[in-house]
């Protein structure tokens, strides 16, 4: 078996973006997973197709995309005259999916790690302060400051107080925030926020 992600250009043609292989058969009643080798970036805003080669055999829920599907930052769009899901094709060899047939779902799902386009320093500054326990904000310091208090230096950036806290150097915001936070892969506030809970 093989996933693949196609970007959706129209209703009969997508480009594909990532194709990775499954590690083992399906066992039934599970769920499998296809790792890339490298993250494929998404654009908000944007369709795309979701699909799995199986040459022999598919599993599919009657009716499952009659209305949108939201989870998260995703939405699976209903099955209707302005775009189409719950895909297939009957072919023997992989191919971008075409077909659909009563709004079905086929048991393709999609793993996201959400990542800040932006990353704001008063949003920063807040989770740093509730590090240091602050909670007017007519006392906070600086995103700068507020590193350098939870610390415990003084005079350094942002970033050179907090590998100094993380008893790291030369990491960037995101690398040091997940180091704080035992974490990888999260965006800095998406870790400072794991710090302070």
């Amino acid at each position: 078996m093989k996933g693949r992600l196609y970007s959706y250009t129209s209703e009969a043609t997508g480009t594909l973006l990532g194709s990775a292989d499954f590690s083992a058969s399906p066992t039934l009643g599970t769920w499998n997973l296809a790792t890339f080798s490298s993250p494929i970036a998404i654009t908000a805003n944007t369709k795309y197709v979701a699909a799995v080669f199986t040459p022999n055999r598919y599993v599919s829920t009657s009716n499952l995309f009659g209305s949108a599907i939201t989870n998260g930052v995703l939405t699976a769009i209903a099955d209707s005259g302005s775009g189409h899901n719950g895909r297939f094709l009957q072919t023997g060899s992989e191919a971008y999916p075409t077909d659909t047939f009563g709004a079905n779902g086929y048991f393709v799902d999609v793993v996201v790690n959400t990542v800040p386009d932006s990353i704001t320093n008063s949003t920063i500054t807040r989770e740093l302060n509730r590090l240091n326990n602050v909670t007017d904000p007519a006392l906070f310091l600086s995103a700068q400051g507020a590193a350098n208090v939870y610390a415990g230096t003084t005079g350094l950036g942002l970033v050179g107080a907090l590998n100094s806290k993380a008893g790291t150097s030369g990491l960037d915001l995101q690398g040091v925030c997940n180091a704080l936070a035992g974490t990888s892969g999260l965006g800095p506030i998406l870790a400072l926020s794991l710090v302070t809970s």
